[in-house]
């Protein structure tokens, strides 16, 4: 899920929306200590909310949402996804090989995220344009193959999480690493590297983002008070 706020156009509107990030905040750390989000990160402009959440409708999943304070204030991106997990076992029934092992697979089931205030998170988003058409399907297989073998690196302790959303050959990944530029090098040692493209940017964890909205809250309220 991505929750994206109101674009503010003058102190007075930041201050507004700085009182509902902070609602924001203590809200979606309660989901978190009820495990009805897997974890939640915000953006470096913090602007945007980056959540995983436990649903088993959607409708659940509407309630949830939508009780967030800062929902009237922001544009909601909704996005069904799978593990990697569940990715594999797929690509492999399609192609009618195993090039992964039980073992394997079930490693790549992650365990519960544990987030750490004091460290660096990096979010990476992949991209896979569509094929050109004069790509065979033999040759479409072979890059299939890459990328299940590419998978392999998700048993790196820096990822923390990978997700894949449904329909759509992307993949979502969050790692604890200590910069954009060690992100960068780790994703291209996958053998499926060439053929995407990735985005990637910092990110913050909740108390960190309280911690930078509560100062930027103050200084703007200072500045108020002296005009």
């Amino acid at each position: 899920m991505k929750i994206t706020e109101f674009k503010c156009e003058n102190s007075q509107e930041e201050i507004a929306i700085l009182h509902h990030r902070l609602k924001s905040i203590e809200y979606l750390t309660k989901l978190i200590e009820t495990k009805q989000a897997e974890f939640v990160f915000k953006s470096e402009d913090l602007r945007t909310t980056l959540l995983v959440i436990n649903a088993e409708t959607f409708e659940e999943a509407d309630r949830t949402l939508k009780a967030d304070p800062l929902f009237p204030y922001s544009r909601l991106t909704v996005t069904p996804v799978t593990t990697t997990a569940e990715m594999v076992e797929e690509a492999q029934d399609y192609l009618g090989e195993q090039i992964l092992s039980p073992a394997e697979i079930a490693h790549l089931v992650p365990p519960p995220v544990e987030i750490d205030d004091n460290q660096t998170y990096i979010f990476a988003v992949k991209t896979q344009a569509a094929f050109n058409p004069l790509v065979t399907k033999k040759e479409y297989d072979e890059i299939l193959r890459k990328t299940l073998r590419s998978q392999r690196l998700h048993a790196d302790q820096k990822e923390i999480a990978d997700y894949n959303p449904v329909g759509i050959p992307d993949g979502y990944l969050y790692l604890q690493i200590s910069s954009i530029e060690e992100a960068r090098s780790h994703v291209a040692k996958a053998e499926i590297y060439p053929y995407t493209i990735v985005d990637i940017q910092k990110i913050f964890t909740l108390k960190q983002a309280s911690e930078i909205s509560f100062n930027r809250l103050n200084e703007l309220q200072e500045k108020v008070k002296v005009l």
